[in-house]
């Protein structure tokens, strides 16, 4: 007789112990704990995203040196205010893993921007990278200006083509999940104050 296979139902959220609670908190919400309101508002998923496996990022199997991605990406409140959306310069490294972002003014290779990003290569330690983003042109103008201003930096330039999400998915998953972290942040530092910041507020920013 043929026999069913059982269906295993996904657990529901569990109580978390004070400690838990406290530790979760203090950790800014990094890693996602469905129990957690903040992260539940914040960074809820349907199902639980998995660690990739060791050996790189997707797409970099053939690079010998490690990929180094930069883009911009846009933090914002859900309306219709422009005024109230905050630019971000996000950097994502293959070989580790490390992700780093910060605030900007506009876009482009402005003097806070640049030696944010040459800052961020040297903290990889990589001597010798592929420094790559898409075609936009004020993205192509922070990269070019962060690995001229890299002192001892080997790179090689790579735009991805316009519209291909599948050649520049590893830079877009880093903003992704920095968009998520921060809004977790955010959301957190509300319901701490009782109150709403605006994006454009310096708190938000620092």
């Amino acid at each position: 007789a043929e026999q069913a296979l059982a269906l295993r139902a996904p657990r529901g959220p569990r109580t978390p112990s004070a400690r838990e609670v406290r530790e979760h908190e203090e950790q800014q919400h990094v890693a996602y704990r469905s129990w957690c309101r903040v992260c539940a508002a914040a960074r809820g998923i349907g199902t639980q995203h998995r660690a990739r496996p060791p050996g790189g990022a997707p797409g970099d199997a053939g690079d010998k040196d490690p990929i180094v991605a930069v883009d911009y990406a846009f933090l914002t409140t859900g309306d219709d205010d422009a005024s109230d959306t905050m630019p971000i310069a996000v950097y994502k490294e293959s070989k580790y893993g490390l992700l780093g972002a910060t605030a900007v003014l506009q876009k482009g290779a402005d003097l806070d921007s640049v030696k944010y990003g040459v800052a961020f290569v040297q903290s990889t330690g990589h001597a010798r990278i592929v420094a790559q983003s898409d075609n936009e042109a004020a993205v192509k103008q922070l990269k070019a200006a962060v690995c001229k201003e890299t002192p001892g930096l080997s790179y090689t330039m790579r735009e991805s083509p316009a519209y291909d999400h599948a050649a520049n998915g590893f830079i877009e998953a880093g903003v992704r999940e920095l968009k998520r972290q921060v809004r977790a942040i955010l959301f957190d530092l509300r319901s701490r104050l009782g109150t709403e910041l605006p994006l454009n507020h310096p708190l938000v920013s620092w």
